[in-house]
């Protein structure tokens, strides 16, 4: 996990969320929050036979929002963000079973993939 500053479009969110985004950061003339967020690198899960049953992906995601709720009580914050491909079952696993919500996308520079970010507020 790692600490960064998102710019999240106020029109790529529910109002909801931006009056939460509004306690920490104000909207600037471009539309876009710029906040701090809590970046879930990557998770991954060893499909090989045997071992893809010792943890769920719930599981390590419910682990990982733990991780990031003991930080947030240390010092402060109030997102969290990761990037994952779209992929059907990648977007059913956060956004349906785990309440992320897309706010944008990123080319990353080495393999030029598309990379959906998606933030929840904690």
């Amino acid at each position: 996990m790692d600490s960064k500053s998102y710019s999240v479009k106020a029109q790529n969110i529910s109002k909801t969320i931006q009056r939460k985004l509004s306690r920490m950061s104000v909207l600037n003339d471009d539309g876009e929050y710029n906040i701090p967020a809590y970046l879930i690198a990557q998770l991954g899960k060893n499909f090989q036979s045997g071992l893809n049953d010792s943890i769920t992906g719930n599981d390590l995601l419910a682990l990982a929002m733990e991780q990031i709720s003991l930080i947030q009580y240390k010092v402060g914050g109030i997102l969290c963000v990761l990037e994952c491909e779209q992929k059907k079952g990648l977007l059913d696993f956060y956004c349906e079973q785990n309440h992320f919500v897309e706010f944008g996308k990123r080319n990353t520079k080495s393999t030029n993939k598309s990379l959906l970010q998606l933030l929840k507020t904690i």
